[in-house]
């Protein structure tokens, strides 16, 4: 081959002490061991790294992807249920008193019917302080926004025809 080369080391260049900055025909630079850099070297050329959980690669930088459910982040569950109609309802909570539970839980139309009553929360059950994505199997605790929050509960039978209540 022509060019940079292989040196010993698994790194082209001038072979000094790898940190120095090192490029692709392209004109690509990697920044050798700068933990910022979007580039890495790897086989003998300058490739984007792999973007860290929570984040995609979009148009050559790392961005959050939102396609993640994320502990802390609010957000709001959409019923879909298919009644036929176009009718689109949240999870809300509002009045209160319901099977002996703070606020009452219910199918709302409005997207922001007041306040937070639509917002959610989810908290890993097992480390409140955990940040990151939800996985599949977590145990997890689902807090409402609404006033000084309440988390969705199940208690009492028969409500609505339903096996509980929430």
């Amino acid at each position: 081959t022509s060019g940079s080369g292989t040196s010993g080391s698994g790194t082209s260049g001038s072979g000094t002490s790898g940190n120095e900055p090192k490029s692709n025909p392209d004109g690509t630079v990697c920044t050798g061991s700068d933990p910022n850099s979007l580039y890495e070297f790897k086989s003998n050329k300058c490739e984007i790294k792999n973007c860290k959980e929570l984040y995609k690669l979009e148009n050559g930088k790392c961005v959050e992807d939102s396609s993640y459910i994320k502990y802390g982040k609010s957000i709001k569950f959409k019923n879909s249920h298919g009644d036929g109609s176009d009718l689109v309802t949240y999870l809300d909570a509002s009045g209160g008193g319901c099977e002996g539970n703070k606020y009452c839980v219910s199918a709302s139309s409005a997207k922001n019917r007041a306040i937070n009553t639509s917002n959610w929360e989810i908290i890993n059950a097992n480390d409140r302080s955990k940040e990151g994505a939800v996985k599949c199997g977590d145990n997890v605790y689902i807090k409402n926004l609404y006033g000084t929050g309440s988390y969705l509960d199940l208690r009492g039978a028969g409500c609505e025809d339903n096996e509980h209540c929430i």
